[in-house]
């Protein structure tokens, strides 16, 4: 595992954790969620291993 993949690593833990965080006190439902989703796995596909 190089510095770089360590880094991308780090990055997606506080991401995955900042949203866990907020989700717990978000009430509504996210709007357009579904294609904001379908968007963020297309433009971050190569970081996103099956």
């Amino acid at each position: 595992m190089g510095l770089l993949d360590a880094y991308d690593d780090s990055i997606r833990k506080v991401v995955f954790l900042s949203v866990k965080e907020i989700s717990k006190k978000w009430k509504l439902p996210v709007r357009n969620w579904v294609m904001a989703y379908s968007q963020i796995m297309i433009f971050f596909e190569d970081r996103f291993a099956a």
